[in-house]
């Protein structure tokens, strides 16, 4: 998993020097939100980014290759926001709460993610099987990483990276195609007392977690 990451993050690099290409990507972000999965057409985001769609055929080849080539641009997105709140955590329990919870804040304002959730949810669960699960190997690949940097501090040591992170990121999926139920994922205070008393136990282990 470390080496997809990596390869994903080189990737991105190189990605971003293409203007065209994130042009092209961000009407796509507009054009779904807008139409629909349903209704995305390689023609609809050429005019809305502005370019002839050969240039979408050429750079991308196709309209899933373009799907694709979305999918990992914003998990890579969600993944750089819930690095950036684990980095200023005070430790891995904090970090590993503040992460869940901007990944929750992430996809509750994504334009498309709002939007398939409700009217979509079949559509939503095909991108994210895309390119074997790349979404959700990308997400537990992340969430076992930062597992491997709490063992080193003596925590979370009765779980396997791998198979935690995996457990976590499919939680996480549930919330995003089941929002309903007694939690409530509009408040972020209540959303935080479920992962620190609920979650947070679960991967670190309950004799280093105080009730919040």
């Amino acid at each position: 998993m470390a080496t997809l990451l990596g390869r994903l993050f080189a990737e991105e690099s190189a990605t971003r020097s293409d203007r065209t290409v994130q042009r092209i990507l961000d009407a796509t972000v507009e054009e779904a939100a807008t139409q629909g999965l349903g209704g995305l057409t390689v023609d609809g985001v050429a005019k809305r980014a502005g370019v002839n769609r050969v240039t979408i055929y050429r750079r991308f080849g196709g309209r899933d290759q373009l799907m694709e080539a979305l999918a990992e641009r914003e998990g890579r997105a969600a993944i750089a926001a819930m690095s950036t709140v684990m980095n200023q955590a005070a430790g891995a329990e904090d970090g590993f709460v503040s992460a869940f919870l901007a990944m929750v804040r992430f996809t509750r304002g994504h334009p498309i993610i709002a939007r398939m959730a409700v009217s979509e949810p079949q559509d939503l669960i095909a991108v994210g099987l895309a390119e074997g699960a790349l979404l959700l190997r990308m997400g537990g690949g992340f969430v076992a990483e930062g597992i491997r940097k709490a063992q080193a501090e003596g925590l979370a040591l009765h779980v396997n990276p791998e198979e935690a992170g995996e457990t976590v990121a499919r939680i996480f999926a549930t919330f995003v195609l089941l929002p309903g139920g007694i939690l409530d994922l509009e408040d972020d205070q209540a959303l935080e007392r479920y992962v620190r008393r609920t979650l947070l136990p679960m991967v670190m282990g309950p004799s280093r977690v105080g009730a919040a």
